[in-house]
């Protein structure tokens, strides 16, 4: 679809161009526009730079199959080229390689060490480069580590004032000095001052800062997120979530489950207010009827029932980023009914009591039965589960728990209405900053038993089977550990053609060392996410005894309400070198490990 006629169909928030901005910058999202206008952080850094005094900021998305390949800004058709800035918003791996075709359509080198002075400054940000920033370090002259809503004015200040002293268009001057002024501001990722180093057999040996850079960078966290509302900046027909108002209703999440890197580095949960929501809320009734709510765990908002009171009482098209099979009830059913969904997604993750134990899910079997229930008495009509394979520690007996979950679901579900039943299976990729971090990922074969075992008899309970490539997330997951060098990999993966194949023989030419020990340094080492690494560790070897714990406090609309909880060492800042609470049911860290 052409700029053109995308732009016409946008609703609310009105562009204007600034021609004396001092800086010009360029929000770019490394995939189509369908897909980057349904991600409200793009929204929102979007306008958040663009109402600085200083600064312009235009959208520039993957181009399509019917535009060319030069990609250009969505607001005025100017060239990536053109701008001073370019700022990458990275949710997914998957992505990177389009970060490069967006660059060489561009015209502009891919790697910082290639770029002259007259080459716009490129940055990136998002939840893909909290966890482990290095595989595509190179690429980036500076990387926002965390939530960025307060820093990006600090940065674009700095661009304003480095081009006031060079009396260029912002990109003249010292190119070392500028990078130097970034490194200095809080959560500034600058790779540019790191040197890696290696161990005489190829293992990763850490980066040894360079030109006074800082030794970390701590990860940045909004501490009264109610100064920044989260809400939909313009509407179109043309999203995921088509004419959709998007509301922020929480950010964190409470439920420490062992795999999720999301719920680890947006630690502490914070939710937002309700009177504010009810604000955000009937705003977006003033210009569509379907509203969203967004957060790692919407059913866990302290307020929801109150919220959805005052969503039953107009008429609305609902829409929920996630919902907790234990926090279903008559009621809330009735809700999402009432919003126009007809069925329910829950992600009991794992088939067996005993593998949600290790994971931490805190869910049930006979939770899980009472959700469908609930559902199917509610007036629901479908069902759909997300599970993950391939977890750490898992068994047969685990996968086999699975069918009889499906089964008992479908027992339970289908007299009461539920026709249709689905489930998302999932290859498990470790992720950084979990307790699973330094786990092995399940090889190729051990996915594909896994799936060949499920397929057959989903088949005959006639649910419908979903299953992403077990050959992708392997590559997913060296995408999400590996050190620097696997740069190299994605520009050979690229310059391959970007399929599978072109991973996988990039991935062998290049034949680097995987696998983290227990005494392997980290490759994202350098970047301090508040979390003790003593916690994660616990974590670690709670998940291989099958043993929960408890989650963070989600009573009260802020969890920094609770100074004393130091279990993970965000909200208490270390203390007492992070020694963690002795809340029920929770063993200190390094406790009871022999046992």
């Amino acid at each position: 679809m052409k700029r053109q006629e995308l732009l016409a169909a946008e609703y609310g928030y009105r562009w204007q161009d600034k021609p004396r901005a001092a800086v010009r910058v360029a929000l770019a999202f490394p995939n189509v526009y369908q897909l980057g206008m349904s991600n409200l952080g793009f929204q929102l850094v979007w306008k958040a730079a663009h109402d600085h005094t200083e600064a312009a900021a235009e959208r520039v998305f993957l181009p399509d199959a019917e535009e060319p390949a030069v990609p250009v800004s969505l607001e005025s058709g100017r060239g990536l080229g053109d701008f001073d800035a370019i700022a990458f918003s990275l949710s997914y791996e998957q992505d990177y390689l389009n970060v490069l075709a967006m660059l060489d359509g561009a015209r502009i080198p891919r790697r910082s060490a290639d770029r002259r002075l007259d080459h716009p400054l490129v940055i990136a940000g998002g939840p893909a480069l909290w966890g482990n920033p290095e595989p595509v370090a190179p690429f980036f002259d500076a990387i926002v580590i965390g939530e960025g809503e307060e820093v990006i004015g600090d940065i674009l200040s700095c661009l304003a004032g480095h081009r006031a002293r060079s009396g260029t268009r912002g990109r003249g001057g010292d190119r070392m000095q500028l990078l130097g002024a970034l490194a200095a501001l809080p959560g500034l990722y600058v790779p540019a001052l790191y040197e890696p180093t290696y161990l005489a057999g190829g293992a990763f040996a850490g980066l040894e800062p360079r030109l006074s850079a800082p030794e970390s960078i701590e990860r940045l966290w909004i501490r009264d997120l109610d100064r920044h509302p989260a809400q939909s900046v313009v509407l179109t027909p043309h999203t995921e979530f088509a004419d959709t108002h998007l509301v922020e209703i929480a950010r964190g999440c409470s439920r420490s489950c062992r795999f999720c890197m999301a719920g680890f580095i947006t630690r502490p949960v914070r939710y937002r207010p309700l009177d504010r929501l009810i604000q955000q809320v009937d705003q977006g009734l003033l210009r569509t009827r379907k509203i969203g709510l967004l957060s790692a765990s919407v059913s866990d908002h302290p307020d929801l029932v109150a919220l959805g009171e005052h969503l039953r009482r107009r008429e609305v098209r609902l829409y929920l980023s996630s919902i907790r099979a234990d926090a279903v009830t008559p009621e809330f059913i009735a809700l999402l009914r009432h919003g126009g969904l007809k069925s329910l997604t829950v992600a009991p993750e794992a088939g067996s009591e005993s593998m949600r134990s290790r994971i931490n899910k805190h869910l049930t079997h006979r939770e899980l039965m009472r959700c469908v229930q609930v559902a199917g008495e509610g007036g629901m009509q479908g069902l759909k589960y997300y599970v993950m394979v391939g977890l750490p520690h898992e068994t047969d007996t685990d996968v086999q728990a699975t069918i009889e979950l499906v089964a008992d679901t479908v027992k339970t579900g289908r007299p009461l209405g539920l026709r249709q039943f689905v489930i998302d299976l999932h290859p498990f990729v470790p992720k950084a900053f979990t307790p699973f971090q330094r786990e092995p990922q399940a090889d190729i074969a051990r996915f594909e038993k896994v799936l060949a075992r499920l397929r057959g008899p989903m088949a005959r309970l006639g649910v419908r089977t979903r299953f992403d490539s077990p050959a992708w997330a392997v590559i997913q997951e060296r995408l999400a550990r590996g050190d620097r060098r696997m740069a190299d990999v994605i520009e050979r993966a690229y310059a391959a053609g970007g399929n599978l194949s072109a991973y996988r023989r990039a991935l062998k030419e290049a034949d680097l060392p995987f696998g983290l020990g227990p005494d392997s340094v980290l490759p994202w080492a350098h970047i301090q996410s508040g979390l003790e690494p003593r916690f994660l560790a616990n974590e670690a070897q709670r998940a291989r005894r099958g043993l929960q714990s408890p989650p963070c406090p989600i009573s009260a609309p802020l969890a920094l309400a609770y100074p004393t909880c130091r279990r993970c060492g965000v909200c208490g800042g270390g203390g007492a070198a992070g020694q963690p609470g002795r809340e029920p049911g929770y063993e200190p860290q390094g406790a009871g490990m022999d046992r």
